[in-house]
């Protein structure tokens, strides 16, 4: 038994409508979007040079060198990447793509007409599948000891007594939705979409880390997008910061602690206040507000009378009892006062460098800085083991020279916030 006419006229005036006079094209798997090749808008908030484009089954991305894919998000799944030559490849096709890797997030938007094709070639697959069942429940076999039913080679044009209509053809619409044209965005609702897709993955910042950034831009780039930042008194905004990669509040934590610095989150209001640590106070001139109180108090306290005024004053009184008159001369006493003794100043120990075996360099020099009240910012990716101890003495200027003689380090000093910057040297 053949397809019925109406079926086939709807699978044909689907096929003129969806591709011209072009052929239907055979069914695709559930996956695929035909054998066109189309191309991605990349945007990176990292900056990242980045290439993607899809076949027929697979997604194929392009990096810089030093930049590894770790994972990416499409159609509402996570996929894992495979690396064949130069490109990462991905087993799925998607119109937009949120990519992971090490340096940054990589978004990846499908162009107009890839949008157009997938829609076009969801459709077909759609009509496919109707026609399929359709023609499956005609061919059905009919059963057998049917008597009221005409023979199988017998037509109803055939039969005496029976009028038959002439085919009509019908039109079949597809949902505007699916052939609509694709508009260009205009710029404000691209950015709310590019606002809504950075607050969805704000929580999380991927990458390994920022570093040598200044304060104000590391806490813009940390906290989610459009939240406010307010930075203390004493902080200074381009003091050069870097963070690790994880939950963003525990990030600024982490590098809030790193630097001395207070960092305090109100989620009502969507703000972040950095603010100086008692820490970094105590190295500041004219932060120290409880040594000057306590001054205040110290000299309200009276001081207490000498010894020599207590003696005149007691000696000055007239005496109640007669005093006993003696032949011999009475040789008058003098009493003079204990002076007091003058305690010596205090000397205050030098403070010295101690590198301890086993230890790392920034940490004994974190130490060493924090007890000669200054802040430590090591902007280095990587730490120097001490195999031998050794021990420096004199400023910290001079400290400072000696470790950079022994080290590939560079020091930056900013006497503002009492802060030493380590870097990388320029020697190796």
């Amino acid at each position: 038994m053949r397809i019925p006419v109406l079926n086939t006229a709807i699978l044909s005036a689907t096929s003129a409508l969806l591709c011209g006079c072009a052929a239907m094209h055979a069914p695709q798997a559930v996956s695929d979007i035909g054998d066109y090749q189309f191309g991605y808008t990349v945007h990176s908030p990292s900056h990242i040079a980045a290439q993607v484009f899809s076949g027929s089954t697979h997604t194929y991305v392009s990096l810089p060198v030093g930049v590894r894919l770790q994972a990416a998000t499409g159609n509402g799944q996570l996929y894992g990447p495979t690396k064949k030559g130069p490109y990462w490849v991905l087993p799925a096709l998607a119109t937009h793509w949120s990519l992971a890797t090490t340096k940054g997030v990589v978004d990846a938007t499908a162009t107009g007409a890839a949008r157009q094709m997938a829609r076009v070639y969801q459709a077909q697959r759609i009509i496919q599948a109707t026609a399929s069942a359709q023609s499956t429940a005609a061919l059905k076999p009919v059963p057998k000891g049917t008597a009221h039913l005409l023979p199988a080679a017998t037509a109803l044009s055939e039969r005496p007594a029976v009028k038959t209509a002439a085919p009509k053809a019908t039109t079949f619409k597809l949902p505007e939705a699916w052939l609509q044209p694709v508009h260009h965005t205009l710029p404000a609702q691209a950015a709310r979409r590019r606002d809504v897709h950075r607050v969805a993955r704000s929580p999380w910042i991927p990458g390994s880390r920022g570093r040598s950034l200044p304060l104000r831009t590391a806490l813009h780039r940390i906290a989610p997008l459009g939240w406010k930042i307010h930075i203390g008194t004493y902080v200074s905004p381009t003091l050069p910061v870097l963070w690790h990669k994880g939950p963003w509040t525990q990030s600024l934590q982490r590098m809030a602690r790193d630097n001395l610095l207070v960092s305090t989150v109100n989620r009502h209001r969507k703000t972040v206040t950095i603010t100086a640590s008692p820490a970094m106070l105590a190295g500041i001139p004219g932060t120290n507000k409880a040594a000057v109180k306590v001054q205040k108090k110290m000299a309200l306290v009276p001081a207490v009378a000498p010894l020599q005024q207590t003696t005149r004053s007691t000696m000055a009184k007239p005496l109640l009892v007669k005093p006993h008159v003696s032949a011999l001369p009475i040789t008058p006493v003098v009493i003079h006062p204990v002076p007091p003794k003058v305690q010596a100043p205090m000397v205050r120990p030098a403070v010295v460098f101690i590198a301890h075996h086993g230890q790392m360099l920034s940490h004994d020099l974190r130490l060493y800085l924090h007890k000669q009240h200054w802040h430590l910012a090591w902007n280095l990716s990587k730490d120097y083991p001490i195999a031998v101890g050794f021990t420096l003495s004199g400023s910290v200027q001079n400290v400072l020279k000696h470790l950079m003689d022994l080290y590939p380090i560079s020091v930056t000093a900013y006497a503002v916030n009492r802060t030493i910057v380590i870097q990388s040297g320029n020697r190796y």
